[in-house]
């Protein structure tokens, strides 16, 4: 009866074992890859517009507004 009892609890230690293994590993992302790189790392010296709005719908419409009019100038970086 003792030996049945020990190889039990071996294979229940074997399986238990195997099941914490078998466990999908944890990524870690380093902090220097959620980064941007240090070359666009300084402050925006444009003029920034900020728009509090109420609903969603208001976000569209402005949405809307600067897709039309950021089609109607010309391209900075030249025609891709």
């Amino acid at each position: 009866m003792m030996k049945k009892t020990f190889l039990t609890s071996v294979a229940v230690l074997f399986l238990a074992t195997g099941i914490a293994h078998a466990q999908k590993p944890v990524t870690i992302v380093p902090l220097y890859s959620i980064f941007p790189p240090i070359k666009y790392d300084y402050d925006y010296e444009g003029d920034l517009t900020i728009e509090i709005v109420e609903t969603q719908a208001e976000v569209q419409t402005f949405s809307r507004m600067f897709l039309a009019q950021r089609e109607k100038l010309p391209d900075p970086h030249g025609a891709r």
